[in-house]
């Protein structure tokens, strides 16, 4: 590994770096953020802990890290993990140029501060963001991967903020949040795009805001499943592709979990091609509620499926299925049935559907419209 090291005189380093491997998995090396320069730039030696530029290092913010918060990539640098616990500050990597990150990740399972990066951010290999609860990790940059099938899975009780202009495209994505504090992950503007189905997705709350796209490209043969997960979709979309296979499954309950809500609101929407939106599955309801100028639009709806009183809430907004919408599926693909039964309440709001509306349980139509076509 080529490397710039500062001695002194008789040949040993100035910077005591093993604290840091402690701190990133017992990583090989570890280049420790002083801010001892009198800029922010990562090429700058004095800005770190004996003069050790990371070169394929793990990056570690602690308490040695007391100035210099707001800082710049001047060229392409290779990380095996950032770490941060208790710098001074919070710390924002801003710049041109790409950092790539290897397997080592994120930890900022300790973290008292926050973590910003603007730069561009590429997936060198499988990798966890781990953010504990009350921290933001937030990324704002252009985000890549070497390969499709490289997972980036979000862990701890924290938020994972997405708010970067260019699209954003990885490869799996998945949550593994806290069961007491969930996971929250946030697309504040932007095109967040997976070309996987997810390994997990549990404990979570999914925000859309600000014209955000979560964008789905999944290329295996197999549903897009979540337990436990709310979602907040009040500006901008939810939707998959052309390459998109079986049902997004909004309340899968493998772990059996209690599933959050499903609100659509504002200018927000749900838009399915080629998924059929099961809103339930196995042990726990799913409610889907839309409202103010909200809209979702799927091929085909399914309320229950072998579970009991899921239902969807139409209040001003606008559900539009392609096929049937179901109210009571009591079988599913090797599900047991649970004496299911679903409903589906409509206040000024629209339903249209291109077929049979049933139900085994309760239709409310009270000042709404639905139009079978």
């Amino acid at each position: 590994m080529n490397k710039k090291r500062q001695t002194n005189g008789n040949g040993m380093l100035v910077g005591v770096v093993l604290a840091g491997l402690a701190m990133c998995g017992g990583m090989a090396q570890a280049a420790t953020w002083t801010g001892g320069g009198a800029d922010g730039s990562w090429t700058n030696v004095a800005n770190w802990l004996g003069g050790a530029l990371p070169a394929g290092d793990s990056v570690v913010y602690n308490a040695s890290s007391t100035a210099q918060f707001e800082q710049t990539l001047d060229q392409g640098w290779n990380a095996s993990g950032i770490a941060v616990t208790n710098p001074a500050g919070a710390i924002t990597l801003s710049g041109a140029y790409t950092l790539t990150n290897g397997t080592g990740g994120i930890d900022m399972s300790r973290a008292t501060r926050d973590l910003t990066i603007n730069s561009g951010f590429y997936l060198a290999n499988h990798q966890t963001l781990t953010v504990t609860n009350g921290r933001v990790l937030t990324l704002g940059g252009t985000i890549g991967s070497a390969s499709t099938t490289n997972t980036l899975l979000v862990k701890g009780g924290g938020t994972l903020k997405w708010t970067g202009s260019a699209a954003a495209s990885i490869g799996r994505f998945g949550v593994d949040g806290d069961s007491v504090a969930k996971a929250k992950v946030v697309i504040d503007g932007g095109t967040f795009r997976c070309a996987g189905s997810p390994t997990i997705f549990r404990y979570a709350t999914m925000q859309i805001t600000n014209s955000g796209v979560y964008s789905i490209d999944v290329k295996f043969n197999n549903d897009y499943w979540m337990d436990g997960v709310s979602w907040d979709i009040s500006s901008g979309e939810l939707r998959d592709s052309a390459a998109c296979n079986g049902f997004f499954c909004f309340a899968y309950s493998q772990y059996a979990l209690i599933p959050g809500p499903v609100v659509v609101s504002g200018t927000g929407g749900i838009k399915f091609v080629k998924f059929s939106s099961l809103l339930s599955r196995q042990r726990h309801n799913m409610a889907l509620t839309i409202k103010d100028s909200g809209t979702v639009s799927v091929p085909a709806l399914t309320l229950a499926g072998g579970c009991t009183n899921a239902s969807v809430s139409v209040y001003g907004g606008t559900l539009t299925v392609g096929a049937d919408i179901s109210l009571a599926e009591t079988k599913g693909s090797g599900f047991t049935a649970l004496n299911a039964s679903g409903s589906l309440a409509i206040t000024n709001g629209t339903v249209i559907a291109r077929g049979v509306v049933t139900s085994s349980a309760s239709t409310s139509n009270a000042v709404g419209n639905v139009t079978l076509t």
